[in-house]
């Protein structure tokens, strides 16, 4: 839907996006209307949903919206990353919410914000495994991502010692890095998947913020 703009059928019911800022836009006959919604502009999951879905992140397809209008009147309201304010207070809204963090506001109430918004269902899979508190290692390969630990390129050569770049390297790197915040089980409680061992721990120098010649 997002791609296009097609209605689409799920659980016997025919979804329509419309354009909520053009009156004229009303769902097909016999169809629900659905708005569709992403983050604010600047956001990390704006861009990287964007992308799976195809679409541009800059200008925005017209029947997706990073703004919302309270399906109980009131005035227009951004639409915040992490924060299911506006598909709870549009009931016809739909938007991309990150597993990770869907789930560490599940674990964590002092950073709750999902104010009722549910992860569903992508076809058949369940974004989380059965047990609701950790994400579905299965997931949709275009839907996942990799995050990585920003830490100065000095401290991936760091070897022992006693500075802060040795204390870096002792955590994040190689070897250290597989028997320690590789296999952490806060890694899955935060609602991330583990790498496998070939990712977690490696340099990646193309990811660098700086060319060699910075250092």
């Amino acid at each position: 839907m997002y791609q296009t703009g097609n209605p689409q059928t799920a659980g016997g019911v025919t979804y329509d996006p419309v354009d909520v800022s053009n009156p004229a836009d009303v769902p097909a006959a016999g169809a629900t209307a659905i708005h569709l919604l992403v983050p604010q502009s600047g956001s990390g999951t704006r861009s990287f949903f964007a992308s799976a879905m195809g679409i541009s992140a800059t200008s925005l397809p017209a029947w997706v919206k990073d703004t919302f209008v309270p399906t109980a009147g009131g005035a227009a309201q951004s639409v915040q990353e992490h924060d299911g304010t506006a598909v709870a207070l549009d009931r016809n809204a739909l938007m991309p919410y990150s597993i990770a963090q869907w789930l560490a506001q599940e674990s964590h109430p002092a950073i709750d914000r999902r104010n009722g918004a549910r992860l569903r269902n992508v076809g058949t899979l369940s974004p989380t495994d059965a047990t609701g508190l950790r994400l579905n290692t299965s997931w949709h390969p275009t839907l996942l991502r990799e995050v990585y630990n920003v830490i100065p390129f000095a401290a991936t050569t760091a070897s022992t010692g006693t500075s802060y770049l040795n204390d870096l390297w002792k955590i994040f790197v190689g070897n250290n890095a597989l028997f320690g915040i590789c296999s952490s089980s806060r890694i899955t409680e935060y609602g991330f998947g583990r790498l496998s061992t070939t990712r977690c721990g490696q340099v990646d120098p193309a990811l660098r913020a700086y060319d060699s010649t910075q250092w």
